[in-house]
């Protein structure tokens, strides 16, 4: 006989109501876009329950997170208030990240061990994979997200990174998320893989 087991209300309940926040601050940026408020929005939508389920998974101030420049959803969920997210986004004065001085989806936190991500893609794997090797010889128990759009798999980073944690056994999770555009390139000009998008 196969047991069956099923999400408990209350986790359930949780990631219904982050992805619920994670919803309407992206349609209040939505709103500051058009508006011209905003100088970088990349859109969450569709990623709100990868990124909050891992988080939720995770152990926040102990696990360390490498995101990339779509994952607000990832912030909101590590407990970075909405005021924060819209300081941020808005470039102002009391950002935490960087008091309105980096270019926004750069969320960063010291004691939510957050770093705050680069434009360029692929840049992160090689760094993270360090981390979970320093956090393996401390011995704590962090393990370390990484994560990019699929468009970032094609650079050699990404590979080398791979295989340096596979072959030191490294406390690393590689979360790729594919909306089906590396950067406005559609799928079937970045790679022949068949693997489908995310809706």
């Amino acid at each position: 006989m196969i047991e069956t087991r099923t999400v408990p209300d209350s986790v359930a309940t949780e990631l219904y109501r982050k992805m619920l926040g994670v919803y309407f601050i992206e349609e209040r940026l939505k709103v500051f876009g058009k508006q011209g408020k905003i100088s970088f929005h990349a859109s969450t939508r569709g990623h709100e329950k990868v990124q909050i389920g891992t988080v939720m998974l995770l152990k926040p101030g102990t696990d360390w997170f490498f995101t990339y420049y779509r994952e607000k959803a990832v912030a909101y969920a590590l407990g970075i208030p909405p005021k924060d997210i819209f300081l941020h986004m808005l470039s102002r004065e009391g950002d935490p990240s960087s008091n309105g001085r980096n270019m926004p989806e750069h969320f960063s936190s010291v004691n939510l061990k957050l770093v705050s991500s680069t434009a360029s893609t692929g840049t992160k794997f090689l760094i993270a994979v360090g981390a979970a090797k320093a956090a393996k010889k401390d011995k704590n128990g962090a393990i370390v997200y990484v994560s990019s759009g699929e468009g970032a798999t094609s650079e050699g980073e990404f590979f080398e990174a791979l295989n340096w944690a596979s072959r030191e056994q490294l406390p690393v999770l590689f979360v790729i998320q594919n909306n089906g555009y590396a950067i406005s390139v559609p799928q079937k000009s970045q790679t022949s893989s068949s693997v489908q998008h995310i809706a």
